[in-house]
């Protein structure tokens, strides 16, 4: 494998270098033009480059002789050594983010040259749905995180750097399996049957997950939490929005870098477990009591007794046996994970490009789980013409999943590998003493479960994923005010899946069970949006209008057999036949037009409002279309001229908004009349036929969620401290639920909109600069609390039992219950 990662990259480092090479050999040709001045006399100057408000040193400013096509750029120590014709020349000195420096020379061969950022650089960019917008001039709640941040946790997943880092956004691990999603909730859940995932959106196009992505390649990441912000994307906002901005190439000479990691992962805290001698006396305990229960004796010898103790556990109170071992230690272990990725990024005012490379490998937890990624990505940007312009995003990837059993297989409890692992006793080691596999089957003092050691080492399974995202978005300036953007953009998934457990002893002499699952679907975004931008006076105008259309479909199959023969050939061709199987097609589409305004009187008063309408496939024929509205007003109180006296207080903004966005992820065929195949017996024999599965309902429509929100953005001395408060509340109407149906229709239940969700909350951050200068101390701390009650359900508002999880009316949603035990002592 190591070898296959180093063949790998030295290939990709040779074709960047001949990239770079071409472009370099091109930049520095000589040409015939009377500003060369190469021909000449050679003199030396020397100096070095630093911020001028931190000090700290600059690495890779671009240095230019002006008029000329001489230059070099700072080393990593900000110091430089260029050649120029003669000490009366100009330097011109520049670096993205900061203003542009001339420097005469005046006779001088060494300079200190301080880099002044520029204003622009200093403002804060936020990417919002369809734009972005300076952090100063929003309207609604958005939290932002920088690729710094990100770069700092090397995250195996882009949603893992979300961790704890902002307000009103819970991630929670929901498996220690590698590459598995975490599950992200931005404020609350507001949905009992439809999906509650929020929306991705990577460089403007809308993705179901994260897993393709590398999160070395992503420049920025921007939440979408309050509905004026969410309600541009319609019924797909209502859950928030997960804006994902992808690193871009600059302008300057080419930069290659090559960055790799190792770590390990290990359980940080085991559960503690009885020791072989507490569970034997507890066993005891238990069988003695039973007996009691049942009237029998308890006199005499336990082996004895009409419902006796096991032989095994008496050995270990008389302590013949003294094995003591936690079957946890069997399966769990010290996991390393490693990457290795290769970047080239540069290029010129009028073409810039990034690519990248990237090998993760990722060892699970548990024993022989595994996770590898593949992914290529090529982010283009180039000036046509004066008014075109073009942004070119390429991201193949190729992803290896080992995933073991999670759920139950078999006949048994316990098939998971952690779950039998918690059950098995001590005494009762998963490898004997020889190296064997221990068979849990018809144990006197154990519940029959598989051995998880032979599960997670005999079990064959894998999953394999390819998938090509990719987006072309053409920038046309009608006027220096007017924009048209038009975005094409596509989404190619493709998987492959096996698994086969092995006929063996140790699961009990049950059939060897193989499966075969493939899917594919693609996904085709078309987007046409005009943006104006204008300033007069003290006015200032943003806009957006535009139409989008998106279309995704899918194909699936399954197969599955134990009609195999023996074990030595896993794969479904050596079945003599199948026992399981079925196969789909399915697809949605999405058709929407949007328009947002922007307006700031003399950046101190704003206002942003925005309306969009979606028609999707999804809902019935009366239903089909919706509109969300939003607005949202903020107040820069600290600009008024009765602030100015308050010097310490450099921010103090109002914010409050109020927006509707949907949810329209029910699944693409709820509101359609369906049949389903059904074999029923006749005779000595099954005959198959196809009756009435589901009833229609054309009035089928979206989740809606209607949400407040008032915030205050405050900043102190200079903004060294920086404070966010938020609270909003929302409902959620019209979700679907299963109701009860007279049965004279064929049918028992059908969905509807009936049901009622409120959410409400506080969200607060702060923010402090502790020490600036060559050394930076900053703290971050925030805090969100959040409340969920269920306001209507069905008809009659019967509450909704789902396992251990019950949802009724005043209560959260999915509430843990169970039966109350009174103990007497």
């Amino acid at each position: 494998m190591n070898k296959r990662i180093i063949k790998m990259l030295i290939f990709f480092g040779i074709i960047i270098a001949s990239t770079v090479s071409a472009y370099s050999l091109d930049k520095e040709s000589p040409r015939k033009n009377k500003n060369n001045l190469g021909e000449y006399q050679q003199t030396m100057v020397t100096g070095t480059v630093t911020d001028a408000s931190s000090g700290q040193s600059m690495p890779g400013v671009n240095i230019l002789v002006k008029g000329t096509t001489l230059g070099v750029l700072t080393d990593v120590s900000g110091q430089f050594s260029i050649s120029v014709p003669n000490l009366n020349v100009t330097l011109a000195f520049s670096f993205i983010g900061y203003n542009t420096q001339e420097v005469a020379l005046d006779g001088k061969r060494t300079l200190e040259v301080k880099m002044v950022q520029s204003i622009e650089s200093l403002e804060e960019v936020v990417v919002v749905g369809y734009g972005t917008v300076r952090k100063k001039d929003l309207t609604g709640s958005v939290a932002s995180m920088p690729s710094s941040e990100i770069a700092e946790l090397s995250t195996t997943r882009i949603e893992q750097a979300l961790l704890g880092k902002i307000a009103g956004v819970q991630v929670k691990s929901v498996s220690g399996e590698p590459g598995v999603a975490p599950q992200i909730r931005i404020r609350g859940v507001g949905s009992i049957s439809a999906g509650v995932e929020p929306l991705y959106v990577v460089d403007g196009f809308p993705i179901s997950d994260l897993q393709s992505l590398n999160p070395n390649d992503i420049e920025s990441i921007d939440i979408l939490k309050d509905a004026s912000a969410t309600a541009i994307y319609g019924s797909r906002g209502s859950n928030g929005v997960v804006m994902v901005t992808t690193k871009r190439g600059k302008s300057g000479k080419a930069i290659i870098t090559f960055d790799t990691y190792y770590g390990f992962q290990v359980v940080e805290k085991l559960p503690e477990m009885k020791n072989s001698l507490d569970q034997a006396h507890w066993f005891y305990d238990g069988m003695k009591n039973k007996n009691i229960d049942a009237g029998n004796d308890v006199s005499g010898d336990p082996l004895k007794w009409k419902q006796p103790v096991p032989q095994i556990i008496m050995d270990i109170l008389n302590g013949v046996n003294t094995t003591d071992k936690n079957a946890l230690d069997y399966i769990f272990r010290t996991a390393p994970q490693k990457q290795y990725q290769l970047t080239a990024s540069g290029g010129n005012e009028n073409v810039k490009y990034l690519l990248s490379a990237e090998y993760l490998d990722q060892d699970g937890i548990v024993i022989n789980s595994n996770f590898r990624r593949y992914s290529i990505r090529s982010n283009i940007d180039a000036r046509l013409t004066k008014r075109l312009s073009v942004k070119a995003n390429i991201n193949p990837s190729f992803t290896v999943t080992k995933s073991l059993p999670v759920t139950g297989e078999g006949c048994c409890l316990g098939s998971n590998i952690v779950a039998a692992a918690l059950q098995i006793h001590p005494f009762y080691p998963p490898i004997n003493p020889d190296g064997s596999y221990f068979n849990y089957d018809g144990l006197p003092a154990l519940a029959a479960v598989y051995n998880p050691v032979a599960v997670a080492e005999l079990t064959q399974t894998l999953q394999n994923r390819i998938r090509l995202l990719g987006n072309v978005n053409l920038e046309y300036a009608i006027l220096d005010e007017l924009k048209l953007n038009i975005m094409l953009g596509g989404s190619i998934l493709s998987g492959k899946g096996m698994y086969f457990r092995p006929l063996t002893p140790i699961f009990f002499n049950e059939p060897a069970l193989g499966r075969d699952n493939a899917s594919l679907s693609y996904n085709w975004l078309t987007e046409y949006t005009l943006n104006y931008v204008k300033s007069f006076g003290k006015h200032n105008i943003t806009g957006l209008a535009g139409f989008t259309v998106q279309k995704e479909k899918g194909y699936s199959n399954f197969i599955e057999s134990n009609l195999y023969p023996n074990n030595l050939v896993p794969t479904l061709n050596a079945a003599s036949g199948i026992t399981n199987a079925n196969s789909g097609i399915s697809s949605w589409s999405l058709i929407s037009y949007l328009a947002r305004l922007n307006y700031n009187y003399n950046g101190k008063y704003y206002l942003t409002t925005s309306i969009r309408t979606d028609g999707s496939s999804r809902f019935g024929a009366e239903n089909r279309f919706a509109v969300f509205p939003s607005l949202a007003l903020a107040w820069r109180i600290s600009d008024e001229d009765f602030m100015k006296g308050i010097s310490f207080l450099s921010l103090l903004k109002l914010r409050t908004s109020y927006g509707e966005s949907g949810n329209n992820d029910i699944g693409n065929y709820e509101q359609y009349a369906t049949i389903s195949y059904y074999k029923y017996p006749f005779g000595e024999s099954a005959v198959g036929g196809f009756a009435p599965y589901q009833i229609a309902n054309p009035v089928l429509t979206w989740e809606k969620q209607r949400q407040y929100n008032i915030g205050i953005d405050a900043g102190i001395f200079n903004d060294r401290i920086g404070l966010t408060v938020d609270h909003f509340r929302s409902m959620n109407t019209d979700l679907l639920l299963d109701v009860n149906i007279p049965s004279i229709t064929g049918f028992t239940n059908a969905m509807q909109n009936i049901g009622q969700v409120k959410n409400w909350g506080w969200e607060f951050v702060l923010n402090t600069n502790n020490l600036t200068g060559k050394f930076e101390w900053e703290t971050d701390f925030n805090l969100s609390t959040y409340k969920n009650e269920v306001a209507k359900l069905g008809p009659s508002g019967d509450p909704i039992y789902s396992g251990n999880n019950v949802t009724m009316i005043g209560k959260p949603i999915g509430m843990f219950w169970g039966y109350l035990t009174e103990v007497y002592l």
